[in-house]
């Protein structure tokens, strides 16, 4: 494997180097001049000048990693073998195909194997998460690392079935190729069970944000968003007031439905959690001692909970997609996106994967972070649930020499994917390929450097967070017994958790 992966990176070197003397100028995949770069190299006055653009990050300041010769061993990666839009990529690439994040992964994979003298493979699964407790639960190495559900590495965390990264040589978590917010957000106690870094991809598509259809924004007079934004005045007071007056009945039947221009359309189950903490309203914090705490007696929740009920179920400013007709559509969501695509909705806030599928579109779009909860802030950023993140089975510690393979080789990953996979990702296919201009990729600046990934709803203490979901889909206004009913139960699963984590003491 390893060796016809290094014999099809020469070729493609090759290639590249004779494509490179003959044009003279790089270029992506579709031609155009990557703008990106371009921007960086002239600066212009555009809100894309407000942040600064992501770059490989420097290795000088932190320790080299041993030199290690693993003697063709096989480095065994956990993944999905799902066909939706969850699918696994991180490790996928078999050969090069032209795809710029195909190509990316292949050459890092290609890298680090020739590197450390391994195989680093891929290995799909369903029910990867009961496949991995299966195996630690009966002491036996399957795999090295694998890529989880949220949600599922939460559920294996507290059966204690996964190593703390903290225990594993080699790995410098405080580098800038894993992502800070996630190894402070996704820690209990101190120990880091999950976490995410250059190499994961899937985590950015599930990203939330908003889009909004240029014209149609042109159309009704809509200020210059993406200053808004940049200037951190992109609040939700204004993102409702700019939703008046934009509705409309389009075929004038008397009544709002699929058929209809919308000012905003999204999930009203999962935006309510999304909205609550773009607005800082979180269910549960961590203490000082980074043990998770319930946080339901507080105005701020409640008030941010107000905020979202009611920009959704007032004067048809909203539409919620799970409630649309299917209308001959695989599901409800590529409806939506049809409708997005048809020019009837102006603001659509969904995960960032739907930059990719909007490119097909004829009208053009713009992204931007979803509002804050108030002027000089910029929100915070759902990862949805369903994202993967990296966990490593606790049959590592069998032995010292797994553990510090797998420091060595995981560090190794994502020091190598900070200038291949994430600059394909990030800068080449999102930017450039997938969103339609410099200004927005700005806004994706401003979206992943405030990513927040919330422990209460990926460790579910008492189904509080799915509580949220389900009154904000109903526009309930009457939620304090309900969320009272369900903080016992949340409560009882926070002392058990806490219990598990400290060996007893509360």
């Amino acid at each position: 494997m390893r060796a016809k992966r290094a014999i099809a990176w020469i070729l493609v070197l090759a290639a590249l180097a004779v494509s490179a003397a003959s044009c003279g100028k790089p270029n992506t995949p579709d031609g155009e001049t990557t703008a990106a770069a371009e921007t960086a190299a002239a600066p212009g006055t555009t809100a894309a000048d407000a942040v600064t653009t992501a770059a490989a990050p420097e290795t000088e300041a932190y320790p080299a990693l041993p030199e290690a010769d693993f003697k063709d061993e096989e480095f065994i990666i956990l993944v999905n073998n799902r066909s939706d839009d969850y699918h696994s990529v991180e490790f996928a690439a078999e050969n090069v195909t032209g795809d710029v994040v195909n190509d990316a992964v292949f050459k890092r994979n290609t890298l680090v194997e020739e590197q450390y003298n391994v195989d680093l493979i891929n290995t799909p699964v369903s029910k990867e998460a009961a496949a991995l407790e299966t195996n630690v639960l009966a002491n036996v190495h399957a795999y090295d690392i694998a890529l989880i559900g949220l949600t599922s590495a939460g559920s294996l965390a507290l059966k204690n079935l996964l190593m703390d990264f903290g225990s594993i040589p080699h790995l410098y978590l405080e580098g800038p190729w894993w992502d800070q917010n996630a190894t402070a957000d996704l820690s209990l106690a101190n120990r880091k069970y999950m976490t995410i870094g250059d190499m994961n991809i899937n985590d950015k598509d599930m990203t939330w944000c908003m889009f909004f259809d240029k014209q149609l924004a042109l159309d009704y007079h809509m200020p210059d968003l993406y200053a808004l934004a940049a200037n951190k005045e992109w609040t939700f007071d204004k993102f409702r007031e700019l939703c008046e007056n934009v509705s409309t009945d389009l075929n004038g039947d008397g009544q709002y439905d699929q058929n209809d221009l919308y000012a905003h359309v999204t999930v009203f189950a999962r935006s309510t959690i999304a909205y609550m903490y773009s607005m800082n309203a979180m269910s549960f914090v961590k203490d000082a001692d980074d043990l998770p705490q319930l946080n339901t007696n507080t105005d701020k929740l409640f008030d941010a909970y107000e905020v979202v009920r009611s920009l959704f179920f007032s004067d048809n400013l909203c539409h919620d997609i799970e409630t649309m007709p299917y209308d001959g559509y695989a599901n409800r969501w590529r409806k939506s996106e049809a409708m997005f695509g048809n020019k009837q909705i102006l603001f659509y806030a969904e995960a960032m994967q739907n930059a990719e599928r909007f490119r097909g579109f004829e009208n053009d779009f713009g992204i931007l972070p979803l509002p804050s909860g108030e002027a000089g802030s910029y929100g915070k950023h759902m990862v949805w649930k369903e994202a993967y993140v990296t966990v490593a089975p606790l049959t590592l510690s069998q032995s010292d020499a797994l553990t510090e393979r797998a420091g060595i080789l995981l560090e190794a990953i994502m020091r190598a994917s900070s200038d291949t996979v994430l600059p394909a990702y990030y800068d080449t296919a999102l930017k450039t390929k997938f969103s339609r201009d410099d200004s927005s990729a700005a806004m994706i600046d401003i979206i992943f450097a405030n990513r927040y990934y919330d422990i209460g709803t990926y460790y579910n203490w008492g189904e509080m967070n799915n509580t949220w979901m389900s009154l904000g889909k109903a526009g309930t206004e009457s939620i304090a017994s309900a969320i009272k009913i369900r903080q016992k139960t949340a409560e009882r699963a926070l002392e058990d958790c806490i219990a598990n984590l400290t060996g007893g003491a509360k």
